[in-house]
């Protein structure tokens, strides 16, 4: 399938440039907490 996302390309040019925003596993598994969801 053609990907069909059309902000797709700035997200992997972002990625190849070195500035696609990133966040860590403590912080993903802290805004799940914070929202009540859960974390396995």
């Amino acid at each position: 399938m053609l990907d069909t996302d059309p902000v797709s390309d700035r997200f992997t040019e972002a990625a190849l440039n070195g500035t696609l925003p990133t966040k860590s596993v403590a912080a993903a598994i802290a805004r799940r907490r914070a929202a009540g969801l859960r974390v396995e």
